[in-house]
This record gives C-alpha cells, structure tokens and sequence, in this order.
C-alpha cells in the first residue's frame, strides 16, 4: 500500500471532522485552545439557555494514552527521557508537534481532542503509512536557547526539513529482499514485550543476527516479500514464531498436546498415528506442525520431510519452508493491507502474541524506512 503524505493528510482530516461532528453536534470547529484555555462548543436549544459542553480537561491518563499512540507511531526518539511517565513536558510536546505537522492539522504542539482522534485513527488504519511518510521527510528539532521569561532555559524549535532528503529507495541494499544482520538485530531491539505481567525480549545478538541474516533474505525473496510492508512483516510473524530466530523446534513437552489431532474440524493436523505429535511438532522459521502439513511442503518442495522431519529445523530448510507456506497461504496480499491480526491468525491459528507481533512489525517497518 503506497500512500503519499498528501493522500494520507486527506483521510485523517476527514475522518477525524467526522468524529468530531459526531461528538460535537454544535460545531466540532471551536474544539481547540487558545491560550491554554478550551473554546467550549455550545449547544442550542429554541427557547433556552446555549448550554456549555464538558470541556476537555487534560490529565495524566490521556497523556500517557498520546504517549503510547506516539510509541506506536515510531516516535521513541522524540519522546526521550519522558517516554509513557503521564506528563506532558517538552519532549512530549515536541512528539505531538511532530505528528500534528505530519498529520496534516494544526501544528500547536498541544494535545486536544483533534489531535487524539487523529492519532488513534492513524494507529489503527495507517500507521506502516504513517511511519514511511515520516520516514521520507521528517522535521527535525533543534534546541537554542531562549531570553527573556525563560532564564536561560533551552527551548524546542521546529526547523523546516531542508536540503537533501533521504529515502528509503536511497539507502536500500540492491536485492529488495537482502535483510542485513544490523537490520534484522535492530527490528529486534527496543521493544517493550509483556507476557502475563512480565517483561520479555526476542533481541538478538550480533553472532546470531549474522547467521540468520542470509537465510532470512533467503525466505523473503521466495515470498516475494519484497516491499518494505511485505518485509517488515514476514520478518515479525517469523521473529515471534521462533523468539527472535533462537528456537528452532517446538520442545517436547509442549508438542505432547498434538498427539492424537488426526481429524479435529478446527485443527485437522493428520496425527493419527501414535507419536505424530512429537514427531511432528513445531519447527523451524514458521514452526511447521502436524503430519499433513510436512506431507504436503515436503511434496511440494520435493523434500522428505516425512521421514526426516528433523530437516524442518534446519536454517536452510526452514527458509524454503517459510516462503511454501507464506505463498501457499496468500499473506503477500494480507500484508499489504497491514492486517497483522489475519496473518496471524493463518500461521498461528488464532491470536497468540499479536501485539508482540504488532510491535516487531512497525519497528521493522521503522528500520527499513529509516
């Protein structure tokens, strides 16, 4: 999906007029600040009194709700020190700012209603977009120092982008499917991962970036995964699957509850016979589980994989096996319309770790982009 920065200015503007028009029936054009104060739209009534909406009241919870929408969008290095702390200081405004410039609206720097629906409509629709169009031309901040009121104190300036531009066509490799082992470490790196409670990573060192690297590229130029969307996603689905490219093989005793799927309507794995699910458990980049599903790729691949399953864990073996089942699967289109909860849902068979896979995903496409 190629859209421009004018196109996407376009839709955030008219969805977001709409939510407002909806939320504000009196006139969503006087939700706004002037001079820290909210303009209050009013709502008329033939013979009474204009009655004052609530006004929006600014608090902890909504920052650290713009925070995360902004973390989402890419915007870590803005936000800084502040990261998701509840408070709205310079580097918070400095993100927001950024994003308004972006956006297409109102560049003040404050967070307000508009500024809210918009950031959540893009975080929903159109953050890989988003994030390539901030790529391609991002406005940088510089400090210099302010007199006066200030004392002294360093104040944020935008200063207009100006002369050569990078581009994601200027600095990417000549195959569009070569993944480098810096690239893939850093799509890896920096990501706030819960499971229950607890934090987790997937990073990856450099010695293990460097040996995964080419059998990553491998797979994705099989795939035709070759768009920065198609990349950036493959490269998530296949990270989480394997915990950052380290597990190869499903253990033992997790691939115990295989045992006896012959012919489930849901899960129809072909393990009839006794020991199918050990045998035939999870492996490899896209974890390929279950006696039909090694019949058919080692059929199609013209690999015999039915006697020597153990070859699925196999880097080499596992690219060629990642690339069958993404094509055989149709995720090329799925991906190009950003719908990691599909993808995910065809691999892995329901939602297991999506927003793990969400957050590997606009990282990645982050990297790429930069």
């Amino acid at each position: 999906m190629n859209i421009s920065k004018k196109s996407l200015q376009t839709i955030i503007q008219e969805e977001v007029q709409k939510m407002l028009n909806e939320r504000y029936p009196g006139g969503a054009a006087g939700v706004g600040y002037d001079k820290g104060k909210p303009d209050l739209p009013q709502k008329t009534d033939t013979g009474s009194k204009p009655v004052a909406e609530v006004p929006f009241a600014l608090n902890s919870k909504i920052i650290t709700q713009v925070q995360k929408l902004l973390i989402k969008l890419g915007h870590q290095k803005e936000l800084g020190a502040e990261s998701v702390d509840g408070k709205f200081g310079p580097y918070t405004r400095r993100a927001v700012k950024e994003f308004q410039l972006i956006a297409g609206i109102k560049d003040t720097g404050e967070i307000n209603p508009q500024t809210i629906a918009s950031l959540k409509k893009v975080v929903k629709n159109s953050a890989a977009a988003y994030i390539r169009t901030r790529a391609a031309k991002v406005p940088k901040y510089v400090k210099k120092s302010a007199a006066g009121p200030a004392r002294g104190r360093k104040k944020l300036r935008l200063r207009k982008p100006g002369g050569k531009q990078g581009t994601v066509s200027a600095i990417a490799p000549a195959d569009p499917a070569e993944v480098t082992a810096e690239e893939l470490r850093q799509c890896l790196t920096d990501l706030n991962l819960k499971h229950k409670g607890e934090k987790r990573s997937i990073a990856m060192s450099q010695g293990r970036a460097a040996m995964m690297a080419p059998h990553v590229s491998e797979a994705l130029k099989l795939a035709g995964a070759t768009t920065l969307v198609r990349k950036a996603m493959m490269i998530a689905q296949l990270a989480v699957e394997t915990g950052g490219f380290k597990y190869l093989i499903e253990p033992s005793s997790k691939a115990k509850r295989y045992e006896g799927w012959c012919k489930k309507p849901k899960y129809n794995l072909g393990n009839c016979k006794r020991g199918d699910g050990v045998r035939f458990r999870g492996r490899g980049f896209i974890q390929l589980t279950g006696r039909t599903n090694y019949t058919k790729a080692g059929k199609d691949l013209g690999i015999d994989l039915v006697n020597n399953p153990h070859l699925a864990a196999k880097p080499a073996y596992a690219a060629k096996i990642a690339a069958w089942y993404w094509k055989w699967k149709n995720l090329n289109s799925h991906s190009d319309r950003e719908d990691v909860r599909e993808v995910t849902r065809l691999i892995q068979g329901g939602r297991g770790l999506l927003s793990w896979r969400k957050s590997v995903f606009y990282n990645a496409v982050r990297v790429f982009s930069s």
